[in-house]
């Protein structure tokens, strides 16, 4: 294998991107955890690729997607009826944007 590079993840700055709190012990053992996925990556550069094309799927699969047909649908009465709440004909959700 290659050298083992030093490097330093900072789990405190990648928990902060990810708005996750972790204590140092759970730290401890994710930087450990990352940094074998890291390592385990850049085994991957070492790999000769010479005429290997890349793909996207490892599946044939032509189209993933459905045509964008209009079918028929629910009436209004039925999808409000399931509805946790609903008023004026709309299905009421809770607020998420604050403001105005």
């Amino acid at each position: 294998m290659g050298e083992k590079k030093e490097r330093h993840l900072d789990i405190g700055a990648i928990a902060a991107l990810a708005r996750i709190a972790i204590g140092r012990e759970e730290g401890e053992l994710l930087a450990d955890q990352l940094e074998r996925i890291v390592s385990y990556v850049d085994r991957m550069k070492e790999l000769d690729l010479e005429g290997v094309e890349p793909f996207f799927c490892a599946l044939p699969i032509a189209n993933a997607l459905d045509g964008d047909v209009v079918g028929e649908s629910f009436p209004p009465e039925v999808v409000l009826a399931n509805a946790p709440e609903s008023g004026s004909g709309q299905i009421a959700v809770p607020r998420v944007v604050e403001g105005d």
